[in-house]
């Protein structure tokens, strides 16, 4: 049911979707309540948070929570690696410059800070 939510999540532009929406999606898991069990997971794990705005509430997927983010992350970290070591130099500090793994047990359904 996770994988559900994330791949719907990931699927729109904005990576968000009206908690209603969500809900009728999953009109059976609702009822089963295997759906409210999957996205408070996903908060704990910080792959989604909560958004709310008015009368509206959404449920948005965090950076942490988009595949191919993460997978551009990793590259891109690969990439900036492989230079340094090519160059035999240490990776330099880099403000901003956190693994993924560190991000993750201090998210809390929160979206993740960058550089802390």
């Amino acid at each position: 049911m996770q994988r559900k939510i994330i791949n719907e999540l990931a699927r729109q532009p904005t990576k968000r979707l009206p908690w209603e929406d969500l809900k009728t999606r999953y009109a059976e898991e609702v009822r089963q309540r295997t759906f409210y069990r999957a996205v408070r997971g996903l908060r704990r794990r910080g792959l989604v948070y909560d958004e709310h705005g008015g009368t509206r509430h959404w449920l948005e997927l965090t950076l942490l929570g988009d595949d191919e983010f993460s997978e551009q992350y990793r590259a891109t970290i690969g990439l900036l690696e492989a230079a340094a070591r090519a160059r035999g130099v240490p990776l330099p500090p880099i403000a901003g410059l956190v693994p993924l793994s560190r991000e993750l047990p201090h998210a809390g359904g929160r979206r993740p800070e960058v550089g802390t």
